[in-house]
């Protein structure tokens, strides 16, 4: 039983070290995403805010 229990134990660092790098690329197209959107409205809503 040792080797499964090792075997186990490798499985969930592994998954760990996969669910970590998930939420590192979830949050870089999440940011990429965002980033570009407000760039593309950020000069309309300048323009709607002017008094002019």
């Amino acid at each position: 039983m040792p080797d499964g229990e090792a075997t186990l134990q490798a499985l969930v660092a592994e998954a760990k070290a996969g669910a970590r790098a998930h939420k590192a690329r979830v949050r870089t197209v999440l940011t990429s995403s965002c980033t570009s959107y407000y760039r593309r409205m950020l000069p309309k809503l300048l323009a709607a805010r002017r008094p002019w």
